[in-house]
C-alpha cells in the first residue's frame, strides 16, 4: 500500500513528464475518502477507481453524484464521521 505523501510524490514526477495519474482504489469507504482529497489536490489527476462498498462502521460513505465525489469540508477529518469524538474515545481535552 502507498501512503499520500508517496501519492504526491509519484503524481509529481508524472507531471513534470505531462503523464495523468489515476490511483487504485480497492480498499472500501476511507481509502474512497482519502483518494477523493489526493484527487481534489493533484494538478495532473485523470480519474479515480470506485468500488462500492457497504460496511457497518461507515454511515455516510462519499457516493458519487454525476460521477463525481464531493469533498466534504464542513466535516472533520477525511469528511467521514467513523470514528467517534475524542472524548468518547477517553481523550480529554484540557487548556494549555
Amino acid at each position: 500500500m502507498v501512503s499520500l505523501t508517496q501519492m504526491a510524490r509519484i503524481a509529481a514526477v508524472a507531471d513534470v513528464h505531462y503523464v495523468p495519474v489515476a490511483p487504485h482504489n480497492p480498499l472500501g469507504p476511507l481509502a474512497t475518502a482519502a483518494n477523493a482529497h489526493f484527487a481534489a489536490a493533484t494538478t495532473n489527476f485523470a480519474i479515480l477507481e470506485y468500488k462500492p462498498d457497504e460496511v457497518s462502521w461507515c454511515p455516510d460513505p462519499y457516493l458519487p453524484v454525476d460521477g463525481r465525489l464531493e469533498l466534504r469540508p464542513e466535516q472533520p477529518g477525511w469528511g467521514d464521521l467513523t470514528a467517534p469524538p475524542p472524548e468518547d474515545r477517553g481523550f480529554l481535552a484540557h487548556a494549555a
